[in-house]
């Protein structure tokens, strides 16, 4: 029997790009992550034409000195993440709750369906910003009651989970299969069995928790692009894998799968 080529369809679902994109470039997707400030309600409702949900990206741990709210909170920093060049929020203090909530409001105004809460982790154990968990999970609660109508997605946070799973539509977890190393400025694969284990731990969130789990990779090659697809076309978690600083839409080829 003729083998039958079967176009992969988890990286179909996905699609992130924090740089400034024509709204008719990007079309097709479940779940589409942008950067929240370049847009204006015509191309949002643009992207919403060819796209099923449009969330606005919000780092809910960190801004960087070309972020809008940068001045706003300067004074409250508590820290900086060399990596990024970006600095540490302080969700304990009232001005920045406020600042990220009006954030919030300015976007779903916008027409975006919601928003793509950034940094979690960065509260989690090894975070610098562990201290302030109760303040970051008071804030979710709190925008989940006053958009009960809108959807979130999560970046990282997984030790939330039992927290967060009735507030989110999604969440996101990035490098399962890969691994961007920020010392060395590399690419590179996860091995094998720590991959296995990181994968294993998000199907039993998904299904323990029935909450969709999307998962970011990076490559800079078309090379290490099919051995990330490779890894991940059997599990059938939607994926997209980018450059790791997710400025431009990825010119990938997808590989195509066969059923005989």
């Amino acid at each position: 029997m003729t083998s039958i080529p079967i176009e992969p369809k988890n990286q179909e679902t996905l699609f992130i790009c924090y740089g400034k994109l024509n709204p008719k470039s990007v079309v097709g997707y479940k779940y589409v992550i942008l950067e929240s400030s370049f847009y204006t309600s015509v191309e949002i409702q643009q992207f919403k034409e060819n796209n099923e949900t449009i969330f606005a990206y919000l780092s809910l741990g960190e801004v960087n000195q070309y972020s809008k709210l940068y001045d706003r909170l300067k004074s409250t920093f508590i820290g900086e993440n060399d990596n990024w060049n970006s600095f540490l929020l302080n969700l304990d203090l009232e001005i920045t709750t406020t600042v990220l909530a009006e954030s919030i409001d300015e976007y779903i105004k916008l027409g975006y369906s919601g928003i793509f809460f950034d940094n979690l982790d960065n509260f989690g154990i090894h975070g610098k910003q562990t201290s302030q968990k109760n303040s970051l999970l008071a804030f979710i609660k709190n925008m989940k009651s006053q958009y009960p109508n809108h959807l979130f997605i999560q970046n990282a946070g997984l030790e939330f989970i039992d927290f967060t799973y009735p507030l989110v539509d999604a969440v996101l977890v990035e490098s399962v299969a890969s691994h961007f190393d920020f010392s060395t400025s590399t690419y590179q694969l996860r091995p094998e069995e720590e991959f296995k284990v990181r994968l294993e731990t998000l199907d039993m969130i998904h299904n323990q928790y029935e909450i969709p789990v999307l998962l970011v990779e990076y490559a800079n090659s078309q090379e290490r692009y099919n051995c990330i697809q490779d890894r991940l076309e059997p599990s059938e978690m939607p994926y997209f894998v980018g450059t790791i600083d997710l400025q431009t839409k990825p010119n990938f080829n997808p590989i195509p799968s066969y059923a005989f």
